[in-house]
């Protein structure tokens, strides 16, 4: 394990750790990216949460400096099994102005999270594409329409999200 995930390893009463600690590190010395990175794929669940953690700080400070890792973000915002690290993942597909090879693959995993479980996974990811929506307007109804039946969700947090967010789309 290298020295940033062993930061974030490290028995701390704070439920993220030291991962603040560590985004400010990563932010001054970028060069330490490439090993906060090793722990988006940790076994261990509370590293990985930590580590989103320290990368949503990072992305929203200097989203491009987490630009190059959009790939990795939008397949492990699908796929990871902790709901705390799918929504970091969320927050930051909505800061990355994401320009890659296939430029609607954030909209896409973050419609699909629309679907998920987790009501703070649902939340995040209506923020991000509102966010996303806004920098792209070509995107806009696009959006609209995945968020639109979210208006009548039985959690009463997205059903305010939602209309929050169609209020500024429509």
């Amino acid at each position: 394990m290298n020295t940033l995930l062993a930061r974030l390893d490290a028995e701390d009463i704070r439920p993220d750790g030291a991962s603040g600690e560590v985004a400010a590190d990563v932010l001054s010395t970028p060069s330490l990216l490439p090993l906060l990175a090793e722990g988006m794929r940790h076994p261990d669940e509370r590293i990985r949460a930590r580590t989103s953690h320290a990368m949503e700080r990072i992305a929203c400070a200097d989203p491009e400096l987490v630009r190059p890792l959009t790939a990795l973000f939008i397949e492990l915002a699908g796929s990871d099994p902790a709901p705390v690290v799918r929504w970091r993942y969320a927050v930051i597909l909505g800061a990355i102005p994401y320009a890659g090879a296939d430029p609607e693959a954030d909209v896409s995993v973050l419609l699909a999270m629309l679907h998920d479980r987790s009501v703070l996974v649902r939340r995040w990811a209506i923020v991000s594409l509102t966010e996303i929506a806004g920098r792209n307007p070509d995107r806009k109804e696009a959006i609209a329409a995945g968020i639109r039946p979210l208006a009548d969700d039985p959690s009463a947090i997205i059903r305010v999200r939602a209309s929050r967010s169609l209020a500024i789309l429509d």
